[in-house]
């Protein structure tokens, strides 16, 4: 027992421990299982929270999802489908399993999702579709993705199939309106002439080129691209191919918005040079900043260099007969200077009598003459050589030298000969002769006072009697200085006289009368001459001032002054004296005055103004003039001369034709040109000559007046019936010197 009792107090122990270690754990399960119990709340919470957040979420997306017993084929839908639907809340259609089908999906599109839910049932997996639903609550048409995915038993049946929808609507509305900005881009890019490119600087290649290079170049785009590193480079021009790639040197060095825009040449497929203008811009850089790609367009600007050589040539050619004008000219005299070598020269040429082209065949036949003279001056001359037209009927040759002056000459002469054949022009033939000057070229030359001497040399020509050349000689040039001196003079003398007189010194016109007087001795008329004095109160020669005034823009108011003068101081005579009603003024009139449009009124009035009649104003016109006068000087002088104002014509004898033209123009008057007269009374042959103009005078009803009587022989040596003029009967005096009283008598 004293064995037994150790080991049951033992045992006793062990099991008061076991108890105690029982409870002990059964107290920490509990704690345990109650923590747990409390951490599965918190979870449960959580979860329910991030629930309710992804639903939120999924109604604010636009997506909803559904479940389909893969038995039965039911459809479960969670509520955002509802929501995506439209479908609200107590509606029977939720109760409707083909709500769905018969009131969401657009029947358009039902064979389409249909094929799609049967190719995921056939196949598993996961299967999209995108159609249209019309909302319930609103109307509107939405798009919508539905993904569908199906899980296959072991049998190869559905074992689950769920799905989700979402509303794709503005990512649809998106990509349409992407689809048709990039339609529109298209269709700009194909409708534009203008052909976009974009080039890879680094590989030296373009990588887009637009449709439109077809109609730039005839070539696709594919061969352009197709041409490596060449691209369209390979087609430009020869000359332009540096020029492009400094284009693109200086594109790569603009900033982001700056342009380089260049003009090159590039090959159309059928062989022509096309002219483009390139606008190339930075499109892309790599991260330093270096230039990527080029965007750029390519303009046809053919046409537009068209124009603007079209301008470049009207502006350095003469635009009626294609000749160089005065600027080509000067360029081309300059060069011709610097040139050296053997002497060339500068032929300075004025068609004769051109205006009587124009006055009687009309200015289109003007036009055709100066035309067929700017071809025949151009044969005459080698392939170097230039013709230029200075405008009007004047003309510019520039001859190289030949070996010496005297080839030189030779030259310009043949140039001059060209025009010894008649031109054909609005049905007949017109002889038109040039007088020309020439200068010969030097190292030291200047090229306009070349032209000036030249056409100072030319006008030397024309007074020489025309139809000749003339070399330029330095005395021609105090000549030319002389005549703007006295145009100066003129200018100044026309100008009006104010409150104040002219000061002393200042240049004066005036005006002398030679009287006319009959066989007996009375004198019946008188003729007004011009007078100018300088500064210093020297006479200026009438020859010289009233030439610089036919050539100048002077003469309608010269002679507007002398006709006034004239004829106040023939009233001032009358109401001086009586019975001098029969007392006539002459005054002398150029034919380009009296082609102006309004002379006649201009004479008219002036004799109204004097409270004059026609008869007592005499116009005396040379005879050369009224020759080369065309339809409308000739018209205004026949309407005078139908009024009463008689028609004179001076010089008589020293034109051409004039007894086939004298019974065909407007005259009441010859005057036999004192040239004649001089050889009296011992010339048999200017005897003969004044007889025959006095007795067909006489025969036709004209008056004749003879010029430069000047000794008592001359008078004596004058068929009877005709007037006299001449410092024998009177020479040119100031008004209130003239003596109007009876002259010398016959012996």
């Amino acid at each position: 027992s004293w064995l037994l009792d150790p080991l049951r107090g033992a045992a006793l122990g062990l099991l008061l421990a076991g108890l105690l270690a029982a409870v002990a754990v059964a107290g920490l399960l509990a704690r345990e299982r109650a923590q747990a119990v409390a951490t599965q709340a918190v979870l449960l919470d959580r979860l329910e929270e991030q629930s309710a957040m992804l639903e939120e979420a999924a109604l604010l997306a636009g997506l909803g999802s559904f479940t389909c017993d893969p038995e039965t084929m039911a459809f479960a839908f969670r509520e955002e489908l509802f929501a995506l639907w439209g479908v609200p809340a107590g509606s029977p259609l939720r109760d409707d399993p083909d709500v769905f089908a018969t009131h969401v999906l657009e029947p358009q599109d039902q064979a389409r999702v249909v094929a799609a839910f049967d190719e995921g049932l056939a196949h598993g997996g996961r299967h999209d579709v995108e159609f249209r639903i019309r909302r319930v609550d609103t109307g509107e048409q939405r798009h919508v993705r539905s993904t569908v995915e199906v899980v296959l038993g072991p049998d190869g049946r559905p074992a689950r199939i769920t799905g989700a929808q979402l509303d794709v609507s503005d990512l649809v509305a998106a990509r349409h309106a992407a689809q048709d900005a990039g339609a529109l881009h298209r269709a700009v890019l194909a409708a534009s002439p203008d052909v976009v490119f974009v080039t890879d600087v680094r590989e030296g290649r373009p990588v887009y080129v637009s449709p439109s290079v077809r109609q730039l170049l005839g070539r696709e785009p594919e061969e352009i691209l197709g041409a490596g590193t060449e691209g369209p480079s390979r087609h430009v021009h020869p000359d332009d191919v540096r020029v492009l790639a400094q284009a693109t040197v200086q594109a790569c060095a603009l900033g982001d918005g700056g342009v380089w825009q260049t003009r090159y040449r590039v090959l159309h497929q059928d062989g022509h040079w096309v002219w483009v203008d390139r606008r190339a811009t930075p499109f892309q850089r790599d991260a330093d900043g270096t230039v990527r790609q080029l965007l750029g367009v390519l303009r046809d600007v053919s046409d537009v260099v068209a124009a603007e050589e079209r301008l470049a040539h009207a502006a350095l050619h003469d635009p009626l007969t294609g000749l160089p004008n005065r600027v080509l000219l000067a360029a081309r005299l300059r060069g011709l200077v610097s040139a050296g070598g053997p002497r060339a020269a500068v032929v300075y040429l004025d068609l004769d009598g051109f205006k009587r082209v124009n006055d009687t065949a009309g200015h289109a036949a003007g036009d055709a003459v100066l035309c067929e003279v700017a071809r025949r001056l151009q044969t005459a001359v080698r392939a170097d050589e230039t013709v230029a037209r200075l405008g009007g009927d004047e003309f510019v040759v520039l001859l190289r030298g030949r070996d010496d002056d005297d080839g030189t000459l030779t030259a310009a002469r043949r140039v001059l000969r060209v025009l010894d054949v008649p031109v054909q022009a609005g049905g007949s033939l017109h002889l038109v002769r040039a007088s020309a000057g020439v200068v010969l070229v030097d190292g030291e030359s200047d090229a306009e006072q070349l032209l000036a001497d030249a056409d100072t040399a030319m006008y030397r020509a024309k007074g020489l009697g025309k139809d000749r050349l003339q070399l330029f000689e330095a005395s021609l040039r105090d000549e030319l200085a002389e005549r703007l001196r006295v145009e100066r003079l003129l200018r100044a003398a026309l100008q009006p006289v104010g409150p104040v007189p002219h000061p002393r010194g200042w240049p004066r016109l005036g005006l002398a009368y030679q009287v006319v007087v009959d066989e007996r001795g009375v004198v019946v008329g008188v003729e007004a001459l011009s007078r100018l004095t300088d500064d210093d109160g020297v006479p200026v020669p009438p020859d010289l001032f009233v030439g610089v005034a036919e050539e100048s823009d002077l003469v309608q108011r010269l002679g507007a002054h002398v006709l006034e003068r004239a004829l106040r101081q023939l009233a001032d005579w009358r109401r001086a004296a009586p019975g001098r009603e029969a007392l006539t003024m002459a005054v002398n009139v150029s034919a380009r005055e009296a082609s102006h449009p309004g002379f006649a009124a201009q004479v008219l009035a002036a004799l109204e103004r004097h409270r004059l009649e026609p008869a007592d104003l005499v116009l005396e016109l040379t005879e050369t003039s009224l020759l080369e006068a065309g339809p409308t000087t000739l018209a205004t002088l026949r309407r005078l001369h139908e009024l009463g104002v008689r028609v004179a014509i001076d010089d008589f004898g020293t034109g051409y034709a004039s007894l086939r033209y004298l019974t065909e123009l407007p005259v009441d008057l010859v005057k036999v040109d004192r040239g004649f007269t001089a050889g009296l009374p011992h010339d048999a042959a200017c005897a003969t000559v004044v007889r025959a103009v006095a007795g067909m005078a006489e025969e036709l009803g004209l008056g004749c007046v003879v010029e430069g009587v000047e000794t008592q022989e001359q008078r004596d040596a004058l068929p009877g019936g005709v007037h006299l003029q001449g410092y024998l009967l009177g020479r040119p005096l100031p008004a209130d010197e003239v003596d109007l009283g009876v002259r010398l008598a016959r012996r």
